[in-house]
């Protein structure tokens, strides 16, 4: 490892590298850190190997690198080389000359997003090509499955590069899944909704007035009809019948991990996470929707059933065609929509076929959530829900390429 230190700063050094630092922080681990764009290079010699983990120093690290790696969308790491110990130092050093490369083009990019960022990547014949990054809004204050498939799932369709516009001035984005309606505001001007809702209908005049000062550039496709009529009947917008979160397309473009075993799921919303955490149930995984988006999905659509306060856990679910129950937890409400999102999503299914379960926070036990796994079930799409038509309004919003 000294040898390879050793030789990475004469590397760097030669390339006029600055605020670059390198050292050893343990016996087989080697850091090199940029202050400038806020990122360190892990590279850890274990059973053979050399290791790179890329680490992001902080959050707007974090949303920049999701333009190349899928991973920090969820976490601060991504492990992203691996090289046999016998190969030269030289093949180490080009590669993360070519990181380096890439974080310079990517750091271009500014807080001010009303024009598109131009993202340089390197292809598979390590030739930069230029792309065009898709705007798109998702809350990421808090690790979250459910607020990362609407960026997972437009980086599939597209194949292009997502940067968030949330904490950024911007124009021409995208709102898609989640209840992210009612975050709109001045910072976001000509945006576009496909297939958000709202969170509730409280103070919907004043929702109103900050919609009417950002202009909203196209609506072609919402989550339910619940919402589609607070926007119509009461605020008076013009948006065609087309309704479904968007994540009931993650089949067409996401294959899951092949992971079948004879259990169950049980996915609580974030918020509720630590209530369930000691129990331990026979067939049934406790799925932490912080986990990377992957792994959450895979979880979902490989279970034989799904038991869920998340709404998020009950649409991926509905997706994957797992029967599911809503857990309801009546003493810790998730936020003050009380359960309109959840009736939001419900009003394109058979809505008399929804089982709900209500339990107080004192009643969470091992027997009450067993007792639950045989009232799963899954309810048919009604005539609101057309998968073809969810897809077609995607394109609808008329994405400039890159």
């Amino acid at each position: 490892m000294d040898q390879l230190i050793k030789y990475l700063q004469e590397m760097l050094a030669i390339v006029g590298y600055k605020n670059v630092h390198i050292w050893k922080y343990q016996q087989d681990i080697a850091v090199i850190e940029c202050i400038d764009f806020g990122v360190a290079f892990d590279i850890k010699q274990s059973h053979g190997y050399y290791a790179i983990d890329l680490l992001a120093r902080n959050a707007n690290t974090r949303k920049i690198l999701a333009l190349l790696y899928n991973d920090f969308l969820t976490k601060p790491k991504s492990r992203i080389y691996k090289v046999p110990v016998h190969n030269e130092f030289a093949l180490i050093a080009d590669f993360i000359k070519s990181e380096f490369l890439k974080l310079e083009n990517l750091f271009v990019i500014k807080k001010n997003c009303y024009g598109s960022p131009k993202i340089y990547m390197l292809d598979e014949s390590n030739f930069l090509q230029k792309q065009e990054a898709i705007k798109v809004f998702w809350w990421d204050g808090v690790a979250n499955f459910g607020d990362i498939l609407g960026p997972w799932l437009i980086s599939m369709m597209t194949k292009r590069p997502i940067v968030n516009v949330r904490g950024s001035k911007s124009s021409n984005a995208i709102f898609s899944i989640g209840s992210i309606i009612n975050m709109m505001n001045t910072d976001h001007i000509n945006p576009s909704i496909w297939g958000s809702g709202l969170i509730n209908t409280n103070s919907i005049p004043k929702l109103g007035e900050k919609l009417a000062k950002i202009n909203i550039k196209k609506i072609t496709a919402v989550r339910g009809r619940h919402t589609h009529h607070e926007l119509t009947q009461k605020l008076g917008y013009v948006i065609p019948e087309v309704f479904g979160d968007p994540a009931l397309l993650l089949p067409e473009y996401f294959t899951p991990d092949i992971i079948k075993k004879d259990r169950g799921v049980l996915v609580p919303h974030w918020s509720q996470f630590k209530l369930f955490e000691n129990l331990s149930i026979d067939n049934i995984q406790l799925v932490n929707v912080g986990d990377d988006a992957h792994k959450v999905v895979s979880d979902i659509a490989n279970a034989k059933f799904c038991i869920a306060t998340s709404l998020h856990g009950i649409i991926v679910a509905q997706a994957y065609n797992v029967p599911w129950v809503w857990l309801n937890i009546k003493d810790k409400p998730l936020h003050s929509g009380k359960h309109f999102k959840f009736h939001d999503f419900f009003s394109i299914l058979e809505n008399d076929k929804i089982v709900r379960h209500d339990l107080n926070i004192s009643d969470i036990s091992q027997e009450n959530i067993s007792q639950l796994i045989h009232k799963a079930y899954l309810p048919k799409f009604n005539q609101y829900f057309n998968k073809e038509s969810l897809i077609e309004a995607f394109y609808q919003l008329e994405i400039k390429n890159g």
